[in-house]
């Protein structure tokens, strides 16, 4: 009994772990990705930075102020939408995986009989 409870905590910890790492790689893939994008050639990031710092400084910000504060927008709406990607490939994955085990499941049996079918039927002497 202690053995099986020590079993299943250990792999509730690993699924754990392992569930932290892939949301970790995935989170570091997408903001990668998009800080590919937001450099100053880019026009929709000069546009939407440029935004930022109007509606700040018509709040009544300085414009330094206002500059900071449409930097870090722009860094919580990178790190938001990196967010949402990665849980959107976290749960594709696990479907993937889970539609693959669901296949394995439903296939395996019949390839077995068929395998072992053909396997008698092949080392069967012949009658008569």
């Amino acid at each position: 009994m202690v053995v099986a409870a020590y079993a299943r905590f250990i792999a509730t910890l690993n699924s754990i772990a392992g569930f932290y790492n892939l949301q970790l790689y995935y989170n570091q893939y997408f903001k990668e990705g998009f800080m590919g994008y937001l450099t100053g050639e880019t026009q929709q990031a000069v546009t939407r930075i440029a935004t930022y710092r109007q509606l700040y400084a018509a709040k009544g910000f300085t414009a330094e102020q206002a500059s900071v504060l449409a930097m870090k927008t722009i860094g919580q709406n990178v790190a938001q939408q990196t967010q949402l990607l990665t849980n959107r490939a976290v749960f594709m994955t696990l479907a993937i995986l889970l539609a693959i085990v669901a296949f394995l499941v439903l296939t395996v049996p019949s390839i077995s009989t068929t395998y072992l079918h053909w396997n008698k039927r092949m080392f069967t002497p012949p009658r008569g």
